[in-house]
């Protein structure tokens, strides 16, 4: 009997079982699909994202199978983000196609010991006080598998969410869009464009295999049914079109229409059963947060739920997944939103916005607002209230720098993530206050690590408690104390004295 079965082989569930199966959790993979897809409808991955994967080894191979965008163009055509201004090691978009990323992320899930079946579709679900049982059916063969927990990763159409008469509200838009990977013959390798016009918005965005996403919003197709063929002659036409100049298409490799819905389940557990990704949410393409989301669900479920099965969580811990993951959903939704009717509106009013904003943008503290919002740096979930004087850092990411890991007799130079690739909290200390130290000296011996930083950073707080995944847990102040800090660690932490 497994302890977690994963439904669902793509971007959440591959991360989740690769996190599982690390922290020492057996987990099986069970896939609808005989093998994986060839249509890639991500292309990227976000700085937020490759921090959380450079935490655990995969941020590398990611690196070397894609292209660094550090320019990002912006809707007229002309003005750009420099994305060398994020403050992270990784100030760019990773652009490789969700396909590549599946791959690596599935040779670290089976790497790490988690098994995945393929061909394989779930047909019932039942639970009770010894686990979850589900029903699985794979061509003619029929066979029940019992775990700890199931969590279901399968996607918009979940099976997982149905079985559970979770309610799965919003809605789906009527406008179609056009996108396909395609060959070109004008532009340079790494030709990376955007414009929005009377005539609609397109986009490029090149991989590093030499071929190029194309993403089209055609105002006079966008009413053409999704299931209705596309033609190479309509796809050319209406890239020249919108694109204002004439890329030279040929030999596609996939190209579609595709409609667009955004929905949120009503929750994320019953029982023993969860949902992260789009079985739990389902993002408008507009800003690609989608894939972002998903793979930051499993990151922030993984090392709760291993906590919980390996007898280490303290009560409450595993509801803190919803509570946290709910609030960057809904705020990923809004700015989705807000961005795909900007986007799809032909109304006067939004072509005077969309010029307004784009001469807006440029100015320095709306770009450094609007690219730390997208790109995941500003991401931050509401911790304890239990805190008078709760530091403001508190639930914010932790950006990556030197540490000395005092794990060892003479101290190890090392970086925060990969000091995170222990998978234990990390107790960042800048003080002599031996009440901190003798907090986790005994109690949480093995829990957490202790380090320093190798260069006493001015902008941080005196000491900082870092959560597996990342995020601050706890920072000190002037007025912090020794119970304080032991009252926090009772939140996340089961004492193993």
């Amino acid at each position: 009997m497994s302890k977690v079965i994963i439904v669902g082989a793509g971007p959440a569930g591959l991360t989740l079982g690769a996190e599982l199966a690390s922290f020492g959790i057996s987990c099986r993979i069970f896939e609808q699909r005989s093998c994986p897809s060839i249509h890639s409808r991500a292309f990227s991955l976000f700085t937020h994202t490759l921090e959380l994967l450079n935490m655990r080894g995969f941020a590398e191979e990611m690196i070397k199978n894609g292209l660094p965008i550090k320019i990002s163009p912006l809707g007229d055509g002309k003005n750009v983000l420099n994305l060398r201004e994020l403050d992270s090691q990784f100030p760019y978009i990773l652009s490789i196609p969700q396909t590549k990323t599946e791959e690596i992320l599935e040779k670290y899930a089976v790497i790490c010991g988690a098994e995945i079946i393929r061909d394989a579709r779930v047909i019932g679900l039942s639970q009770d006080n010894s686990g979850v049982t589900i029903q699985i059916k794979q061509k003619e063969s029929v066979w029940s598998e019992q775990a700890n927990f199931v969590v279901g990763c399968d996607g918009a159409k979940s099976t997982i969410r149905t079985l559970l008469n979770i309610q799965f509200d919003g809605m789906s838009y009527e406008q179609t869009l056009i996108h396909g990977d395609v060959h070109l013959r004008k532009p340079r390798k790494t030709f990376t464009y955007a414009r929005t016009s009377r005539f609609g918005t397109g986009a490029v965005f090149p991989f590093k295999d030499g071929t190029f996403r194309m993403l089209l919003l055609d105002y006079e197709s966008m009413h053409i049914p999704a299931d209705q063929p596309i033609t190479l002659d309509e796809f050319r036409e209406s890239a020249s079109r919108l694109l204002d100049m004439d890329l030279e298409i040929y030999d596609p490799l996939w190209f579609s229409r595709f409609t667009c819905q955004q929905r949120h389940a009503k929750k994320y557990r019953v029982g023993q059963v969860l949902l992260a990704g789009d079985a739990a949410h389902t993002l408008l393409p507009a800003g690609g947060q989608g894939l972002q989301v998903s793979i930051q669900d499993a990151y922030n479920l993984g090392w709760k739920l291993a906590s919980e099965i390996n007898g280490d969580a303290p009560p409450k811990l595993l509801d803190s997944y919803e509570f946290e993951r709910r609030q960057i959903a809904i705020s990923s939704m809004r700015k989705s939103s807000l961005l795909f009717r900007y986007e799809v509106s032909r109304s006067i009013y939004a072509r005077i916005g969309r010029w307004l904003a784009n001469k807006i943008i440029i100015l320095f503290p709306v770009k450094k607002f609007i690219m730390n919002e997208l790109f995941g740096l500003r991401t931050r979930y509401r911790l304890s209230n239990s805190i008078k004087n709760k530091h403001r850092l508190m639930g914010c990411r932790a950006k990556n720098f030197e540490v000395i890991n005092l794990s060892y007799e003479n101290g190890a130079r090392t970086d925060l993530h990969k000091l995170l690739r222990n998978r234990k909290f990390v107790l960042v200390d800048q003080t002599t206050n031996i009440a901190f130290v003798d907090s986790i000296k005994y109690e949480y011996k093995n829990q957490i690590i202790r380090a320093i930083p190798k260069i006493k950073l001015k902008e941080f707080p005196d000491a900082l408690l870092i959560r597996p995944d990342g995020f601050i847990a706890w920072a000190s102040n002037r007025k912090s104390t020794a119970i304080e800090f032991k009252n926090e660690l009772k939140r996340w932490l089961k004492s193993s004295s």
